[in-house]
């Protein structure tokens, strides 16, 4: 096959995932599945790749999952480097990283997906996370992008791996102090979806640590946050954590309550002080 014609073989998988796996070109997950090891699979010849392209009847379970974690994973970091022409690599990069999505999107639907859990939290090890922070350093929107999808896809096993949440925190509190507007946009909606997959798991949600630690940027007081984008995730954030206590709103109405007010519509700290504000 010619580099040619290669080229425009990887060009039209992108096309189809630009509405995502509902278009007309991808009629299921296990189809989605299949084009992964049509693009990623190199020891297989033309003939191989056409035959496997048309046979679509795969079982689509967490043992077939588990063969294609890796590869995904590592070609998630395989991004071109700043300045480069070429897109491949960045091609691939987000294909990867669009399926690694709509396996989150659709676990629920995929047999035994729990067993796949804990092998992702095996993939995202120290030297992974070190890859992804340097990573952040030219492709902040995309790594970002990559931080949705792990708090996604791991649910609630992300609950209990320090070694995971931890790297997490750290690429996020890059996101805040990034002097980019987009950037600190993104960061607060990766922090939504963290408020979101805490609350999974109301009695995790409602301990001391963990909510203090969801408050923190929630609180930040930085000036420069005066674009109106920023300010606007950032409510967002506010909103989420809100709705995620429910009935439990009224037990932390200084914690929350009174902090939001004061963000959303700047109520004076010296009316609290005083007994003004009921």
């Amino acid at each position: 096959m010619s580099n040619q014609s290669s080229s425009s073989k990887r060009a039209s998988i992108m096309d189809m995932f630009g509405e995502g796996p509902g278009t007309e070109e991808i009629y299921s997950l296990k189809e989605f599945l299949d084009l992964l090891r049509q693009e990623f699979d190199i020891k297989l010849d033309d003939s191989e790749r056409l035959a496997k392209r048309k046979n679509l009847d795969i079982n689509l379970d967490s043992e077939y999952i588990n063969q294609h974690l890796d590869k995904l994973f590592e070609t998630c970091l395989e991004r071109a480097p700043a300045g480069s022409t070429s897109q491949l690599a960045n091609r691939k990069s987000e294909l990867a990283l669009k399926i690694l999505e709509s396996m989150a999107m659709n676990a629920n639907e995929i047999d035994q997906f729990d067993q796949v859990r804990p092998n992702i939290v095996n993939l995202l090890n120290k030297s992974y996370f070190e890859k992804v922070t340097k990573l952040f350093q030219s492709n902040a929107d995309f790594v970002l992008k990559l931080a949705r999808m792990i708090i996604d896809i791991l649910g609630r096993a992300l609950h209990n791996n320090l070694s995971v949440i931890n790297p997490l925190l750290q690429i996020l509190e890059y996101g805040f102090k990034n002097s980019s507007n987009q950037i600190k946009s993104q960061a607060y909606e990766c922090w939504k979806m963290l408020i979101n997959n805490f609350a999974l798991d109301r009695e995790f949600f409602l301990k001391a640590k963990k909510f203090s630690l969801i408050l923190m940027p929630l609180l930040n007081k930085c000036k420069t946050y005066k674009d109106e984008s920023v300010c606007k995730a950032k409510l967002l954030s506010w909103m989420c954590l809100i709705e995620n206590l429910a009935d439990q709103l009224p037990k932390y109405s200084y914690k929350v309550l009174i902090p939001f007010f004061n963000y959303s519509f700047g109520l004076n700290n010296l009316m609290i002080e005083n007994g003004l504000y009921n």
